[in-house]
């Protein structure tokens, strides 16, 4: 099998339209004539990789549960390791660093609000460091799939 081929064909056909079904893997192993086997290995090496960050659903924001960009100022040389502990929070969707005062950038969705502030509280306590929250005020859809990108 051709790791290289399985990899642009997982990127460039299921970035969106992901089989939401009993058994997706076996779907698109079908669809695109690899074993159900492969398709797994191939997104877990992908995952392993740092090709993606990750497989699940992009919901709209407010359409199911509750979520908010939020931040925090945090020491250079501690950054990875407070990264580390906030993507421990399966809340987290995911993160990024700036350049800015305030460095690390991550989503937090919930079922509610009152559930988030549970979340944010206990994040606090376990990376020692204030959590700011930055409300949604316009929405904005960003396609990242590219077709042929892989190539």
């Amino acid at each position: 099998m051709d790791k290289k081929r399985l990899f642009r064909d997982l990127l460039d056909h299921f970035q969106s339209d992901f089989p939401i079904q009993e058994n997706p893997f076996e779907i698109i192993g079908r669809t695109l004539k690899y074993t159900e086997t492969e398709v797994r290995e191939g997104f877990k090496k992908l995952l392993d990789e740092g090709f993606i960050s990750r497989v699940g659903p992009v919901f709209g924001t407010h359409k199911v549960g509750y979520s908010f960009l939020a931040a925090v100022k945090c020491d250079p040389s501690r950054v990875d390791e407070v990264a580390e502990m906030i993507n421990a929070f399966e809340e987290v969707n995911h993160n990024y660093l700036r350049e800015n005062e305030l460095n690390l950038w991550f989503v937090l969705t919930g079922k509610d609000a009152e559930a988030l502030d549970t979340v944010v509280e206990e994040m606090e306590k376990k990376i020692g460091l204030p959590v700011y929250r930055f409300p949604m005020v316009k929405p904005f859809k960003i396609d990242l799939q590219v077709k042929g990108a892989f190539r």
